[in-house]
């Protein structure tokens, strides 16, 4: 059976309006899209969010070859925070080697390299553990994503068409290459239509607006708008007073149902919903200095049923996770982390009665309903 993929790279954060699949159909994102081929060829297990260790991994790669050359490139950004230059300089080896480039096999070649490019190669070589090119760096996204090119040269899969929601051109070159690999196949890259009716929309705000920033008016053109509501600009002295200010609105309307497209993964509205009592967007902490709970959510397991737990971030501290919850998957039992430690005991939360009664609006909809007879006994006991 031939089946049909749908590929946008935000799909994974959900789609509005909302698609029902019909047999025959895959709709997947950045994250599920390499999973997707990983699966289908065979090439899964890989674990998830250790991002981490290939940070330290590469911070300790930097660190020996500054001390073979001290005057590196990198030396004072690297003595300023180690971390924060391992993650820069990984990222951009992570795109070199996405976008085709060959790092085991490029010292070979005739022509010199920039200074700056040959270091990321050198570097390269030291995680080489012998001629056949494998390395110690941990696999991350880069690598899993050259091994389903690898595979699909000599594998084809049962795809008929495979629909881009971006435009193509505009794509980043991995996906460039594994398209020319299809095509190959006879798989058909189709650009999918978002063409809005426009009839509808010609005359709103927004959609002027949206005119004017696609540069389609003349410049210096002006329009009155109408104010009906299909557009809102906020002027905040900075985008913590703009989520704030968002926050209100939704706490005082709770009929509203919006959707947020944020271009990052800033925790700043997330916070700011936090403490007017609304559901978070649940996005991690990106704290590179110690992403130990992180970790722990994934090797932790429930105490009750042994299930893994979902991590969900209420409070940072300079970075660190101060406060949250662990909540398992299976049994959705709830554990508090309070102080930066998780308190994976029973009756962890029933006994943390300030975390109960601070935070009530935020385990409400993870389906505990705080007993307050309960708390309060415990309080008399204790």
């Amino acid at each position: 059976m031939y089946i049909n993929i749908y590929f946008g790279l935000n799909f994974d954060s959900g789609m509005q309006p909302t698609t029902s699949l019909k047999s025959g159909q895959v709709y997947v994102g950045k994250r599920t899209f390499l999973r997707w081929f990983e699966t289908q060829l065979g090439l899964d297990g890989h674990a998830e969010r250790i991002e981490h260790l290939r940070v330290e991994q590469y911070r300790q790669a930097l660190s020996r070859y500054k001390k073979i050359d001290p005057s590196v490139f990198y030396e004072k950004s690297f003595d300023a925070d180690q971390l924060a230059t391992a993650e820069n300089l990984l990222s951009r080896r992570d795109e070199l080697l996405l976008a085709g480039f060959d790092l085991k096999q490029v010292q070979n070649q005739a022509s010199p390299l920039p200074p700056r490019l040959k270091v990321i190669v050198d570097i390269e070589q030291l995680f080489l553990i012998d001629d056949t090119g494998k390395t110690k760096l941990v696999a991350g996204e880069a690598e899993r994503f050259e091994a389903v090119l690898q595979a699909l040269t000599y594998k084809k899969l049962p795809i008929q068409t495979l629909f881009v929601n971006e435009p193509i051109a505009f794509l980043p070159p991995q996906y460039k290459r594994l398209f020319d690999i299809l095509k190959q196949q006879n798989i058909v890259i189709e650009q999918l239509n978002n063409t809005v009716n426009t009839e509808t929309l010609a005359e709103t705000d927004l959609s002027i607006f949206k005119q004017f920033v696609e540069n389609k008016h003349p410049q210096g053109s002006q329009y009155q708008l109408k104010g009906d509501g299909s557009l809102l600009i906020l002027e905040a002295t900075n985008d913590i007073e703009a989520a704030a200010y968002i926050a209100k609105i939704l706490h005082k309307n709770p009929q509203f149902k919006p959707t947020f497209i944020i271009p990052d993964a800033s925790r700043v509205l997330d916070d700011a919903l936090i403490h007017n009592g609304l559901p978070t967007f649940g996005l991690l902490s990106t704290s590179l200095g110690r992403p130990t709970l992180s970790t722990h959510a994934d090797i932790l397991c429930c105490p009750q049923c042994h299930g893994d737990f979902e991590l969900t971030v209420i409070r940072e501290a300079q970075g660190d996770i101060d406060e949250g919850i662990l909540r398992c998957v299976p049994c959705r039992g709830i554990y508090p982390i309070t102080g930066g430690i998780p308190r994976i005991l029973p009756n962890a939360l029933v006994s943390a009665t300030e975390f109960c009664r601070e935070h009530a609006a935020v385990l409400a909809p993870m389906g505990f309903d705080p007993d307050y007879r309960e708390i309060r006994r415990f309080e008399r006991l204790h």
